[in-house]
This record gives structure tokens, sequence and C-alpha cells, in this order.
């Protein structure tokens, strides 16, 4: 297995890519004790020294880049966050105003039906008595 085909397995969770003292040739890879303490070491042996270096400086711009785009794209939540924060203010606004329209229609249609109901109980009262 080539150092390319195993790293890009590693994802940029490993924030230290350590170099062996007796052998420049073998890297390793580990994550944060604290953020990442779970994280298990991974070794990688290039065929030259030069070849380690390369890889070093790649795996530490990668993440570098990860991480920039991380805070790109959270940037952008936080400065898109007042708009949809009105958004759903002007929609919660709006159904609230719905739901009062709404309610005065119950009421009136509710009121109109006892108005009739009182008027009707009047024009033919006795004849609505005798029949229930």
């Amino acid at each position: 297995m080539t150092i390319s085909s195993a790293v890009k397995g590693c994802g940029w969770h490993y924030t230290t890519v350590e170099r062996n003292a007796q052998d420049a040739t073998i890297m390793e890879l580990t994550g944060d004790a604290i953020t990442n303490p779970d994280l298990r070491s991974f070794f990688f042996q290039g065929e030259n020294e030069s070849d380690c270096e390369t890889w070093t400086k790649a795996l530490l711009s990668d993440r570098h880049q990860a991480l920039r785009d991380v805070r790109v794209a959270y940037k952008q939540v936080c400065d898109s966050f007042p708009l949809q924060l009105s958004h759903c203010s002007r929609l919660i606004d709006e159904a609230e105003a719905e739901t009062k329209l709404k309610e005065k229609e119950i009421y009136y249609r509710t009121t109109a039906g006892a108005t009739a109901f009182q008027r009707y109980r009047c024009v033919f009262g006795g004849e609505w008595e005798r029949r229930r």
C-alpha cells in the first residue's frame, strides 16, 4: 500500500504528523489527546526522506485547508442566521395574523348564528316551544 492510498483513509482529524528520529522515512499520524483521545496512531513509511517530507507538508496543508473550509462554512451560517431568523419571525407574524383573522371570522359567524336564532325565537317563539 502506498502512502497516498493509506493516508486518504485517515481523514483530517489527525492533528500531528511526527517523523521517526531513527528512520526519517517513517511518519506517524496521531490524534490530539484532548480533542480526539480515541484515535489510534497510523504509521507510514515513504520511499525516501524527500517523499516523507512532501507528504508531511501535504498533510499539514490539507488539514489547514480543511479547517479553513469549515471556518468559512461556519461564517456563512452565522452571517445568514439573522436573515433566517427574520424570515422565520415574518412567517410567525403572518401565521398569527391569519389565526386572529380566522378567530374573528368564527366569532362573527357564531354571533350571527346566535342572533338569527334569537330572532327566530322571537318571531316563532310560541310555535317553537310547542313543537319541542
